[in-house]
């Protein structure tokens, strides 16, 4: 199973929703009420996508946030990775040798397996950008 989190899914929508309003900034709270997100959770999440250059934030009455390149020069991956890792979710992958049924881990043949499913998955986000999504490609 892949698993994409809820801050990663809540990012994307955001983002989404700020692409299409043609280069103008969007008050967190206009976001917050069509996607239907926490505008404190979302506030977190824009933060992190802020510190990444996706996303640059105004201050004052007409304030928000805007995209920081255009649609096209941001690739899913670019969205993603900024607020969680996109990995899969074989416990072989994780960090902990422990976490692997096998003993001899250094020679588990599943592994190639589970390694070329995440770089093709990485693959993928990368050729998919923000400008396909809004698109509808």
């Amino acid at each position: 199973m892949i698993r994409i989190s809820t801050k990663s899914r809540y990012g994307l929508r955001a983002v989404i929703d700020i692409a299409l309003h043609d280069g103008k900034p969007v008050a967190l709270a206009e976001v917050s009420k069509r996607q239907h997100i926490s505008a404190k959770y979302l506030s977190k999440i824009m933060l992190e996508l802020e510190k990444r250059g996706i996303v640059n934030s105004f201050r004052g009455p007409k304030g928000g946030y805007k995209l920081a390149h255009k649609p096209e020069d941001i690739t899913m991956k670019m969205l993603l990775a900024p607020v969680s890792s996109v990995e899969l979710s074989v416990p072989c992958m994780g960090e902990n040798p422990d976490d692997c049924p096998l003993v001899d881990i250094a020679n588990c043949q599943a592994k190639t397996v589970w390694k070329g499913m995440e770089k093709k998955l990485n693959q993928f986000l990368e050729s998919v950008s923000l400008a396909d999504l809004i698109q509808g490609s």
